[in-house]
This record gives C-alpha cells, sequence and structure tokens, in this order.
C-alpha cells in the first residue's frame, strides 16, 4: 500500500500535468484568437483600401458611374465595419478566456 507521502506526489505529479495542459490549451487559444484579430484587421484595411479606390473612381468617372462608384465605397466601409466589431470581439474573447484561466 503507497504511504501518505506517495499518494501525495502521485497526485501532485497529476496536477502539475493538469496544470501544464491547461496552460498549454490557453496558449493556443490565445494564439488563435491574435490571429483570427490579425486576419480581421488586414480584411479591414483591405476593405477601406477598396472603398478608396471606389471613391477615386467616383471622382473620374465621367461615364455616369460615379453613383455606383459611391455605393461600392460604402459596401466596402460597411465590410470594413465588421471586420472591426469582429476583430474587437475576438480579442474580447482573448481576454475572456484569460479571466477564465486565472
Amino acid at each position: 500500500m503507497p504511504t501518505w507521502s506517495t499518494a501525495f506526489r502521485s497526485t501532485h505529479r497529476r496536477f502539475a500535468q493538469a496544470r501544464k495542459r491547461a496552460e498549454q490549451s490557453l496558449d493556443r487559444a490565445r494564439r488563435a484568437h491574435r490571429a483570427a484579430a490579425d486576419r480581421h484587421r488586414e480584411a479591414e484595411r483591405a476593405h477601406m483600401r477598396a472603398a478608396a479606390a471606389h471613391e477615386q473612381a467616383a471622382l473620374l468617372a465621367g461615364d455616369g458611374n460615379g453613383e455606383a462608384h459611391q455605393d461600392a465605397a460604402e459596401h466596402h466601409r460597411e465590410e470594413a465595419r465588421r471586420h472591426e466589431a469582429a476583430r474587437v470581439s475576438e480579442l474580447e474573447r482573448e481576454e475572456e478566456d484569460f479571466r477564465r484561466e486565472s
């Protein structure tokens, strides 16, 4: 029969291993949230560049397509706002995961 000391060490070792696995899982989740937030930031920037290009095209349009370009620019700005909201959500979920694990 194991002694109290042996049982304690065994339990402590299992606890330490479980804690290490939990920390690794949290680290993976943080990296995933950060990567998703970075992708949303890039998408947001791409949509803002597209909106600017459509605004420029609207100014240069001499064939009556200016309004269509303005509509497209507004669509891209709306998409950029969605990506910004998604990025903020990812960062909030990262913070929530951290608080839950603390």
